[in-house]
């Protein structure tokens, strides 16, 4: 989440049993989060990587700030702080500017792999750091299995355009580090007073921070900024903005006040497969027998953590 989702407090009530419409809503959401990479692949090759991630983030923003505005409840209402605030945008911002700058040196399958290990640092920093969230014996078989699926996607790397996978180490290292942004996004949520606000307004706040943030680290980075003309480039823009980074969080965040969160995060194993699929799909990317067997554990070692039980 990432922008991706941070803890939305769910009603002591929430139900364990999903039925099958909201299952299916599920899949949707998690659908449109695999998708996004092969997005961000699509839109990089007519718009600079960071300058794109700000565009997507300003666009989700004003969507954001719409929704709130008619509901009459002003996210800065909700309890966050300025600081807290701040360190929301700025994680934010490193995060999806690591993502979008690997993306744009690695295929969008191999950074989506990598990327989606982010749920498993969370467990286990959360382990570290909360004692009433201790990783059983199923979620250390996850990790290790995960960390096996790392080094075997990064393993015999190539340089982009070979038929190993087309992956450039420093494009997956950088799809890493914006996992581990994405960790440290979530654990800063589960330690402080934002576990207590709802979470759509500390997207909003990472949303938002990130849209004054990115540009101005693309300027620092003296990308060039212009502005996508083809029709694939635009579309791709517009999936990130209105599906994955305003809709899907939304619908997310409505079924985590209904259903255990438990229970909606056993199903985040789906991500990183549609990643796969599209990439494969959309893209062309190869799945070499090595990146197939990474993938494999990666994603085992993911639905493991997430059932552990926590």
């Amino acid at each position: 989440m990432a922008e991706t989702p941070p803890p939305d407090p769910s009603p002591l009530s929430a139900s364990r049993r999903l039925p099958l419409g909201a299952a299916a809503l599920l899949v949707l959401v998690f659908a449109a989060w695999g998708a996004q990479q092969a997005a961000i692949k699509i839109g990089n090759a007519e718009m600079a990587p960071i300058f794109q991630a700000g565009l997507r983030s300003l666009g989700a923003t004003l969507l954001l700030t719409l929704w709130f505005a008619l509901r009459g409840s002003p996210p800065w209402r909700m309890g966050v702080r300025p600081w807290e605030a701040l360190a929301l945008g700025l994680l934010f911002t490193l995060d999806f500017a690591l993502l979008f700058l690997g993306l744009d040196q690695t295929t969008a399958s191999r950074g989506t792999i990598l990327y989606y290990t982010g749920p498993i640092l969370i467990a286990v920093g959360a382990a570290a750091l909360l004692p009433a969230e201790r990783i059983g014996r199923r979620g250390i078989a996850g990790f290790v299995l995960a960390f096996a699926g790392v080094a075997a996607v990064l393993w015999r790397n190539a340089p982009s355009g070979d038929g190993d996978g087309g992956g450039a180490l420093a494009g997956d290292l950088l799809c890493l580090s914006a996992a581990a942004a994405w960790a440290a996004t979530i654990l800063l949520v589960k330690t402080t007073r934002l576990v207590e606000v709802p979470a759509s307004a500390a997207l909003y706040f990472q949303l938002a921070g990130s849209a004054v943030a990115l540009p101005l680290v693309s300027l620092v980075a003296g990308e060039s900024w212009s502005l996508p003309r083809g029709t694939a480039a635009l579309s791709a823009l517009g999936f990130q903005v209105i599906v994955v980074a305003f809709a899907s969080y939304l619908v997310f965040f409505w079924m985590l006040r209904r259903y255990a969160a438990a229970t909606l995060s056993a199903f985040s194993f789906l991500a990183p497969v549609f990643g796969v699929l599209f990439g494969a799909a959309l893209l062309g990317d190869a799945v070499t027998p090595s990146f197939a067997l990474g993938a494999l554990l990666v994603v085992t070692g993911l639905y493991l953590v997430t059932r552990d039980g926590r």
